[in-house]
């Protein structure tokens, strides 16, 4: 980071004032709904990053932990009975809770031993460490994804997700054209650091790349990528009764300041994702997100066994983009082949957390390795255990979308297509980047609480038309 760290107004909001507000509004909130969703992402666009506070058997809380957790405590203590049935958990919840618990305290109890690397010691870990990360794991990644579940039952429940996604993001784009302009500084001023590396991180030919109160611009741009998709989407589906409806301008503004941010993965995503709303219809936007998806589950696979040509892709990168790509995307490359490397001597388990997972000098214990990619992260710090539950989150919905798609309504399809979309960008973004924040894990969990309500609906509404056909024959 650059800077002193975070100052005393950094700490004081995010392990004090921050969970009192939450609680209050959830408290008194006669929309449960509308302010889960409106103070998550208010938390995450808003609070620090990199500030963490420790409570005795608890791990290191940051803001991606103490925000889903604030909010849904007093979710249900106050407002359970207004979902009536939503909180217990599915097969497909309990699986994912199960192994992740499992997964963290098998490479916990797997990786004791401490690692020598010249005058660098790495302590090895132990189940206490495993169940810090497990807990971490269900607090970061699973909560979000369960409240989303447990929220976003129907269409209804899924354009006023949306709605709330546009407007908070359309507040957050204030703060990214001030930093376009004037440079990334708001967290130096308000939190007393910068949660970067080098400054070179933001520095653009053309201005700077806004990072806000987000860990990287990279993890910024992802807001105004979704918040476009969905305010598109809102668009091609509201009526013209409707109110507070979607301005004409919403969705162009939003597509225009994700281009502003100088990201080509970015821009990939909202040209194909805005193009695929413009001009297919719900069915075919379901099927490319499933392929998108397919590719992103069987990459890993892929990479692991050599059978993707990166050299090509160095090469295409070269040819179609500039040298400064070109020469970034190589570089991954290398690091992930010597990662790979370490990752085969424990694959089924990984190496845990503390850095175990790197590769370092065996002479002066210097690391010589850089971890980009979530798979690769995910992959050698949990193994492959590790790997199937935290991609299964984001990809077992999406695949099980193909059946019962066609339950839903029209208007239903194209907001299920658009969730799915959402899905795939997210799952697709975390191949060469990190998971800096957890909103493809709840766009997943949405999209699967949407199947799970089609799942129920569906035998109900088929009983009621075979006693209307059963009436009519028997007049």
């Amino acid at each position: 980071m650059l800077g002193d760290g975070p100052n005393f107004f950094a700490r004081f909001v995010l392990f004090f004032l921050w969970p009192l507000l939450a609680f209050w509004m959830m408290k008194r909130s006669r929309q449960p709904l509308s302010t889960f969703f409106g103070l998550f992402f208010a938390g995450l666009l808003l609070l620090p990053e990199q500030t963490f506070f420790k409570i005795p058997g608890l791990p290191y809380l940051g803001k991606h932990a103490i925000v889903p957790l604030s909010l849904f405590i007093p979710l249900v203590l106050f407002h359970r009975r207004a979902f009536p049935g939503q909180f217990s958990f599915s097969f497909t919840t309990s699986i994912f809770f199960i192994a992740i618990i499992a997964t963290a305290l098998i490479t916990g109890a797997s990786n004791g031993d401490p690692l020598h690397f010249g005058a660098t010691v790495l302590p090895g870990i132990s189940a206490y460490d495993g169940m810090h990360m497990a807990v971490s794991d269900l607090l970061v990644f699973f909560l979000p994804f369960f409240a989303a579940r447990t929220l976003l039952r129907d269409a209804a429940s899924l354009r006023r997700f949306f709605h709330i996604l546009v407007r908070a993001v359309l507040l957050a784009s204030l703060i990214a054209l001030f930093e376009m302009r004037m440079s990334p500084q708001l967290h130096q001023w308000f939190y007393g650091f910068i949660p970067i590396d080098s400054w070179t991180q933001v520095v653009r030919s053309s201005g700077y790349r806004p990072l806000g109160f987000t860990r990287h611009g990279l993890a910024f741009v992802l807001y105004f990528l979704a918040a476009a998709i969905a305010a598109f989407a809102l668009r091609r589906t509201q009526k013209k009764e409707e109110p507070k409806a979607i301005g004409i301008w919403v969705a162009p503004f939003l597509v225009a300041v994700t281009l502003a941010f100088g990201s080509l993965g970015a821009t990939i995503y909202a040209i194909a994702g805005i193009a695929a709303l413009k001009l297919l219809p719900s069915r075919l936007i379901m099927l490319a997100a499933l392929v998108a998806g397919f590719f992103v589950a069987t990459f890993p696979y892929k990479r692991y066994h050599g059978e993707v040509d990166t050299e090509a892709m160095v090469e295409s990168a070269r040819a179609n983009a500039d040298e400064e790509r070109a020469q970034s995307l190589e570089f991954r490359f290398m690091n992930e082949e010597l990662l790979l490397e370490r990752v085969r001597e424990r694959l089924l388990v990984g190496w845990g957390e503390f850095g175990r997972a790197d590769v370092y000098d065996e002479f002066d214990g210097r690391r010589v390795t850089v971890r980009d990619g979530a798979w690769i992260i995910q992959l050698g710090d949990r193994g492959l255990i590790g790997l199937l539950w935290f991609f299964g989150m984001l990809l077992l919905p999406l695949f099980s979308l193909i059946f019962r798609f066609g339950r839903a309504s029209p208007t239903h399809r194209r907001l299920l297509a658009t969730l799915a979309l959402l899905v795939a960008i997210s799952a697709a973004d975390l191949l060469p980047n990190g998971a800096f924040h957890p909103l493809g894990f709840m766009f997943a969990g949405a999209l699967l609480g949407q199947l799970e309500a089609l799942g129920v609906k569906a035998p109900v509404a088929s009983r009621l038309r075979a006693k209307k056909l059963a009436d009519i024959r028997h007049r």
